[in-house]
This record gives C-alpha cells, sequence and structure tokens, in this order.
C-alpha cells in the first residue's frame, strides 16, 4: 500500500507561545456506532495492513456518563479507506466490567492482545479475533499502563487495585508477564489517593520504565499525581505526589511538547473542563501546570500531529454533564514545539468520551477517533491554505509519502524538493525522542528522493513522525508501526 499525501511547507519562525503557521484541518465525520466509550484501542488486529479499533461500548441509558462500562469490546476492522466492517464483540459471561483499554502483544507472536484496566486479558488470533479471556483477579474499573517494566523484552501491565472501604483505589498494582502473555501475581504501591489513570515513560531520564498515577481525594476539589521510579527489574521506588487543585479527568498522555528530550504530561479537568500541561525537568518532577481553555468537561485526552507541521497537539474530549442530552465536542491544542498551544474551534461529536487518533485512510494525516465515531483529517484545504508566506526561493508545498503505512519492518519516505540544499530527515516517537535518522545535513539535488526506513529490533509498535527539514522548510508527517 503506498501512501501520497501533499504537505504544505511551513516556513520557520522563531515560535511564540500560542503561534500558530498553518491554517486548522478540516474533518469529515463518520459514526459507526451510537456507542459513547470511555476507551479506545487502535491497532492492525487482523494484520492486513490496515488500522483497526476497538472500544468498550458504553450504555446509552448510564446517567454518570463518565464512569459507565461494560465488561464487552467492540472491534470494528477498518477497510483502509476510512470505513469499517461492522462490530465483532468479544465477550465472556464473567468478564468485569472496565474503563481503560490498551493493545499490546503480549506473548511476542506477532499477534496484537487487549488488556483492560479490569484485569483481563485476551490473545489475539490475528484475525480480528481473540481467544478466551484470562481473568486476573483482584481487578479495578480505572487505571492502566502497559510497558517493559523489568527489561526481559515482554510487556508488562499496571493497573489500579480495587479496595474495599475507604481505601477505594488507592494501590497500583504492578503484574509482571511471565513471557507466555500471562502475568504474575503482582506487587501493590500506594498512591496519593484514589486512582483515575496510569501512563508509563521515563521521567527521570534514566533509561528505565517509571508510573505516574492521576489520583482524586475524598474531596472533589483536589487532585494530584502520583510518580513511581522504576528500579528496572520490575519494582518501583516509593510514590511522590504533585498537588492538582480540582477535579480530574481519567487520562495522563505524556509527550515532550517543548522539545528539550524531557517526559512533560497533559491531564484533562473533570470539573470545569480543560487540560493542564505539565513540564517536565527531566528527574521526575515537574513545572507547575500552564492550563488550557476550560471546554464542558474534559475526561480523556490523546497527543498526536493533528496538523501535519512537526509538532505535538493535544487533543482533548469534553462531554456535557445533562445526561441524557448528549453532544459534546473536541477541541485540538496545536503545539508551537515550544511548549505553548492554540485552541482551535470545537468540533461537534454525539459524546466526546475517549479520545484516540490513527491514520484510518492511508493518507498520512492524522486521524480521530472519538467513542465511535472516526473523523477523517481532510487537511486545510490544500497547499496553497496551509502555507505560511514563503520566502523568496523557498518551496511553496513538498510532495511527500510514507510507504506503507502501516509498516511492519521497513518502508520508504518519498520526497520531492523544489530546490537543492542540506536536508535532515528524522524519526521520533510521541515523547519527542529521536529514533531514527534517515539524513543527517545531506545535500541533496532538487527533484525527488527516497529514502529507506528499518525498523530496529527496539522499536516498538506504535504511532512515531517523520520531520523533514530544509532550508527554511519543515514539514511533517506521522506513520504506524505495527507488529506482524
Amino acid at each position: 500500500m503506498n501512501v501520497r499525501i501533499s504537505i504544505a511547507v511551513l516556513t520557520l519562525l522563531a515560535c511564540m507561545p500560542g503561534a500558530s503557521l498553518a491554517s486548522n484541518p478540516n474533518f469529515t465525520q463518520n459514526c459507526v456506532s451510537v456507542d459513547m466509550a470511555n476507551t479506545i484501542a487502535v491497532g492492525d488486529f487482523n494484520r492486513d495492513g490496515k488500522l483497526d479499533f476497538a472500544i468498550n461500548p458504553g450504555p446509552a441509558d448510564c446517567p454518570s456518563i463518565a464512569f459507565c462500562a461494560t465488561g464487552f469490546v467492540d472491534i470494528y476492522l477498518g477497510n483502509g479507506d476510512g470505513t469499517f466492517a461492522p462490530a465483532v464483540r468479544h465477550s465472556v459471561v464473567e468478564d468485569p466490567d472496565y474503563l481503560d483499554l490498551a493493545t499490546t502483544d503480549l506473548n511476542k507472536d506477532g499477534k496484537l492482545d487487549l488488556v483492560t484496566s479490569a484485569g483481563w486479558t485476551a490473545l489475539g488470533n490475528g484475525d480480528g479475533t481473540f481467544q478466551g479471556t484470562v481473568v486476573n483477579s483482584p481487578v479495578s474499573q480505572l487505571g492502566l499502563a502497559v510497558g517493559d517494566m523489568n527489561g526481559d523484552g515482554y510487556p508488562d501491565v499496571a493497573t489500579a487495585l480495587e479496595s474495599s472501604g475507604n481505601l477505594k483505589r488507592k494501590f497500583m498494582l504492578v503484574r509482571l508477564n511471565r513471557g507466555d502473555g500471562t502475568l504474575a501475581a503482582g506487587e501493590q504501591y500506594r498512591s496519593g489517593g484514589d486512582l483515575r489513570a496510569l501512563t508509563s515513560g521515563d521521567f527521570d531520564g534514566d533509561g528505565l520504565l517509571d508510573i505516574v498515577g492521576l489520583y482524586q481525594s475524598s474531596s472533589t476539589t483536589l487532585g494530584g499525581m502520583s510518580i513511581w521510579l522504576g528500579k528496572g527489574d520490575g519494582k518501583f521506588k516509593d510514590h511522590v505526589d504533585t498537588a492538582i487543585p480540582g477535579n480530574v479527568g481519567q487520562t495522563l498522555a505524556p509527550a515532550d511538547f517543548n522539545a528539550d528530550g524531557k517526559l512533560d504530561l497533559a491531564v484533562p479537568m473533570r470539573a470545569g473542563g480543560g487540560v493542564l500541561v505539565f513540564a517536565g525537568h527531566g528527574d521526575g518532577t515537574f513545572d507547575p501546570p500552564i492550563t488550557y481553555p476550560p471546554d464542558i468537561r474534559t475526561i480523556h485526552v490523546a497527543v498526536d500531529d493533528v496538523d501535519g507541521d512537526g509538532h505535538l497537539d493535544i487533543i482533548a474530549g469534553n462531554f456535557r454533564s445533562s445526561f441524557p442530552d448528549p453532544g459534546g465536542n473536541l477541541r485540538i491544542l496545536y503545539g508551537n514545539g515550544a511548549g505553548g498551544f492554540t485552541a482551535g474551534a470545537p468540533i461537534s461529536v454525539p459524546w466526546a468520551l475517549g479520545v484516540m487518533t490513527g491514520d484510518f485512510n492511508a493518507d498520512s494525516r492524522t486521524d480521530i477517533v472519538s467513542d465511535a465515531c472516526v473523523l477523517l483529517n481532510q487537511g486545510s484545504g490544500g497547499a496553497a491554505a496551509m502555507a505560511a508566506p514563503a520566502r523568496a526561493g523557498t518551496p511553496a508545498s513538498v510532495d511527500f509519502a510514507i510507504s506503507p503505512n502501516p509498516l511492519h519492518e521497513r518502508g520508504t519516505v518519498r520526497f520531492n524538493l523544489a530546490q537543492e540544499g542540506r536536508t535532515w530527515v528524522h524519526v521520533y516517537d510521541l515523547a519527542g525522542r529521536r529514533v531514527s535518522t534517515l539524513a543527517d545535513g545531506v545535500w541533496l539535488s532538487s527533484g525527488s528522493h527516497v529514502l529507506a526506513f528499518e525498523r530496529g529490533a527496539d522499536l516498538k509498535a506504535g504511532i512515531y513522525l517523520v520531520r523533514i527539514v530544509t532550508g527554511d522548510t519543515r514539514i511533517g508527517g506521522s506513520f504506524i508501526v505495527v507488529d506482524r
């Protein structure tokens, strides 16, 4: 599958906080069902090279929308053009309800598996269906982080631990992968409050995986974050807490928003809405947050390069609290690469609970999934509308392609230069870490160029960004790496 797009070139400016260099993209919306969905997982479940997605189909008659869950998973297999086959439902009678869902390859067989915050897992068959559910007790509805926590190459799982009485979810439970896709009993770690979300990443720069939890105290006016720094053997240090005034949402989104090589965090706010952005110091601590506009109630956020300028953006889902009145919206905070964001206009969607991204029609633009609705990115009306005023001699647009997309082991980056010059082509993960260099200041002639991309053994499945810089020109695009 070859993917070709025409990406507008942005003239490099000294980026001021909040500066916007390009028009915001437009979207067409395709809702595959009326279900609300607190959680969404994206991946190639049937290994056909086309992105699929899975949701927890929440009941439409639930009076507490943000905390409604079922034990089902609905799988929507993509056709590669932004449309999807009817849902295939995975369910087992004893499945506990859950509010967080992830996909990973638990047993390293090249087939994507399912993991939930309720502690149950389901190994994939590689055709879009899944084997019987394995329930790992105890369970919790909220809180899920997946990653290699002991360095053995297999993904491990951390969840909140549901307890009785006044403890609620005040503990995190880390379950290590036995190497066959099953999970060990696990070890408990105390948190600063009632956990609502977990995420993993290297927040102190030591190369070891850490975990951050988002919690709410007994008061609805005070939340916070707990960070457990990893020791590299599957164990973690005691939590260190950061207070967050207000009622927090149910997601933590780590990324390097200011390109300093240190992980930052985006945090949604349930009461009053809006997003808090915490700049990381690279030692497990953070600056006080910058607040971006309140907008109804914000539960989930996602991070990706939506407008293709090479900078990470934040997509926030904002739902209405007046059940049964649906009608939420998505708000995209467009990043400038220096840690600043500009809010785009609200995009109306039926619910706006869960939010995730992917390229579902193979045009190398970042699309958005909100609940059971897919928003296909149409760009902003072509190169003329997207481009900032070009300097003399600077090309107005570049023809750019990533092939195949999604890719398994290897692919190519194709682009045309309107004029010769030194050119840099780098690949980054969503945390802003450079994972591959395809061209490092080499002199390229005008015309067409093809650069090979080889997936290394350490490159995990996920979303990656390509950035091309030449002269005063900078362009970007994203692609998906999937396991066979």
